[in-house]
């Protein structure tokens, strides 16, 4: 092989060292960065919301499991207010003092997230979950209510409907999950240190956090702050047994037993539980009626709380 050429090779060999090397040298440093910035906002945002985002928080303990709770109004009538998948009691603060008008409105915790149980010694499955909600209810008195669950708060709020008939009154479904299992039966396999750096990272939730609306101004700081303040302290074992605990499609077949009245409202571009899910959902409920709502994601009520809160007043007070 002619001399020059064999330069050429090493000097080629050795310009794709330098550019690995740098490639990996930019990964480090962006995974230090997030990393860093994740440990500042954690510091700056537990410390400046706590007294906030838990005054008013009371709890109650039901079968060995603490539940975490607020309570607003005084009306004859119950509404029972159900999160999501990563959210809390919180979610609902702009259209709880709305509803409290004319409702006594409960926002429940559930186990795993907000400021409710964490331990791992918990099953984190929604069946479960209904069933210590409806024990909550139970203790505090609480004869007959309506429910209103959002995504997976709506799985949730169905196996109630489900289980205890004679105490829901009417459903309202909000993007609710329900209809399919989006694990599809697989355990989780995560490791927690992935979990806690990774998907628990400030950065990377604002990322996630930008999808789940419509309009990406609406997914600001100060939203996402509150969002991040709960799901930072949720320890990263006790996501990996929600996981290992999922039982999520698992009542699709008996959707069609539910007999309340029930509303389903779904924001048009949800990208995280698309509208043909809701179509369908609806399609399935023996006594429902759906509300899409337009230029709106799977945060409806983030994102449009007075038209949310319209909607829902006028189905409770139609019957």
């Amino acid at each position: 092989m002619d001399q020059p050429v064999k330069s050429e090779q090493v000097k080629r060999k050795r310009t794709i060292r330098v550019i690995l090397i740098s490639f990996a040298a930019l990964l480090l440093l962006l995974v230090l960065s997030f990393v860093l910035i994740d440990q500042v906002m954690k510091g700056r945002v537990l410390s400046a919301l706590s007294d906030e985002l838990e005054a008013g928080v009371q709890v109650v303990e039901v079968d060995g499991a603490e539940l975490h709770y607020r309570q607003m109004g005084g009306g004859a009538e119950v509404l029972l207010l159900i999160h999501g998948f990563m959210g809390s009691s919180y979610d609902f603060h702009q259209i709880m003092p709305l509803l409290a008008e004319q409702y006594t409105v409960y926002a429940v915790d559930q186990i795993g997230f907000g400021l409710s149980d964490k331990s791992t010694d918990l099953d984190f499955g929604k069946e479960n979950s209904a069933r210590l909600i409806a024990g909550m209810m139970d203790h505090l008195g609480i004869e007959q209510y309506h429910v209103l669950g959002h995504s997976m708060g709506g799985e949730v709020a169905m196996h109630i409907a489900l289980n205890r008939p004679d105490a829901v009154q009417q459903l309202i479904l909000l993007n609710s999950a329900g209809l399919a299992d989006p694990q599809q039966g697989r355990r989780s396999r995560i490791p927690a240190f992935f979990i806690e750096h990774v998907f628990k990272n400030y950065t990377l939730q604002r990322i996630v956090f930008n999808r789940t609306v419509y309009d990406s101004a609406i997914a600001s700081r100060d939203h996402f702050d509150r969002f991040y303040f709960f799901n930072k302290q949720i320890p990263a074992r006790t996501l990996v047994k929600i996981t290992q605990d999922n039982d999520s499609g698992m009542l699709a077949e008996q959707i069609s037993d539910i007999s309340q009245p029930t509303l389903v409202i779904w924001g048009r571009q949800d990208e995280i539980i698309p509208l043909e899910q809701g179509i369908r959902l609806n399609s399935k409920l023996q006594n429902s009626q759906m509300v899409v709502l337009e230029n709106c994601g799977h945060l409806p009520y983030l994102e449009m709380p007075q038209e949310l809160f319209l909607h829902v007043i006028m189905f409770l007070m139609s019957r």
